[in-house]
């Protein structure tokens, strides 16, 4: 039965997409599932991230809030993709490479992080229908991240910070 679903939805795909060959012009808005860890093998994390494209800009944004009583955190994320190519028009299917940047801002019971620094972020996508993206990225970081407060780790400063995330979304062109 899976198998028979999964050559249908592949079937929707082909046929639909190919009426277009590129990301739609106008807003995109979606959401965004993050998984990351710090090379040096810390702990993961998760969220979930708003998605933004506006039309009038080439910056796809991702806005973070985390609640996690007493935690709260707050992310934002900028990326302008270099290379952005469909490699499959059949299917929509496309793969983007970029240049970005995040900042963000932790506050914990006794102390808080603050944490700057450059994305390379790394995926495919496609476009089953002209108005919905499904896409899904790897995105190594390198930065700067501060620490002060009563329980804040040994080192103020942590340089360089490390990092990377698994991402996956899915976004509506408007």
């Amino acid at each position: 039965m899976k198998k028979i679903a999964l050559v249908l939805v592949l079937a929707l795909f082909l046929a639909v997409g190919s009426a277009f060959a590129q990301h739609p012009s106008g807003w995109g808005i979606g959401v965004l599932g993050q998984y990351g860890g710090e090379w040096s093998g810390g702990p993961g994390y998760g969220g979930i991230a708003l998605s933004l494209k506006p039309a009038s800009s080439s910056i796809f944004w991702g806005i973070n809030v985390h609640i996690d009583k007493p935690n709260f955190g707050f992310s934002l994320t900028g990326d302008r993709y270099i290379i952005d190519t469909i490699f499959v028009p059949g299917v929509n299917l496309g793969f983007y490479l970029g240049l970005g940047g995040y900042a963000g801002l932790g506050v914990a019971k006794n102390y808080f992080s603050l944490g700057f620094g450059a994305r390379l972020p790394i995926g495919l996508y496609i476009l089953p229908v002209e108005f919905l993206e499904v896409f899904a990225g790897f995105v190594p970081r390198l930065g700067v991240d501060f620490y002060l407060g009563k329980d804040a780790p040994d080192d103020i400063v942590d340089f360089p910070a490390t990092n990377w995330s698994v991402e996956f979304g899915i976004r509506l062109w408007l």
